[in-house]
């Protein structure tokens, strides 16, 4: 399945998103990330690599959900660790946040951070 071009345009167009995980005893835990989209697909990455307790989570059940601006959008997290798909999140990464918040973008494309892409699809 694949988000429809206003989902995407909303994923573009927000600065941060809320990510809605479930702990191993089933408690929502929600952690305020950056997300990046291009016209077919929405990523994420973990700026703490594999450290980051939302990308644990997710990892254990992939099953979530994001925030934007309050609305609830369901979401199925793939990794994306394919040459293709790191490269793109790192562009998309870049252009997207790198004029404004210089220092953690470059976190985000540190070696350690590049295996933790998750793409996303909608449930």
């Amino acid at each position: 399945m694949k988000f429809d071009e206003m989902t995407l345009g909303r994923f573009r167009d927000v600065e941060e998103v809320e990510i809605e995980t479930m702990t191993a005893h089933g408690t929502p835990r929600r952690t305020i990330i950056w997300i990046v989209a291009d016209d077919q697909d929405a990523y994420v990455r973990s700026v703490r690599g594999d450290r980051g307790r939302w990308y644990r989570d997710v990892v254990a059940r992939p099953a979530a959900a994001l925030l934007p601006d309050g609305d609830r959008i369901e979401v199925q997290a793939h990794a994306a660790v394919d040459d293709a798909s790191i490269e793109l999140v790192s562009r998309l990464l870049r252009d997207k946040y790198g004029s404004a918040s210089r220092a953690s973008t470059e976190s985000m494309l540190l070696p350690e951070t590049l295996h933790t892409t998750l793409r996303l699809e909608p449930r």
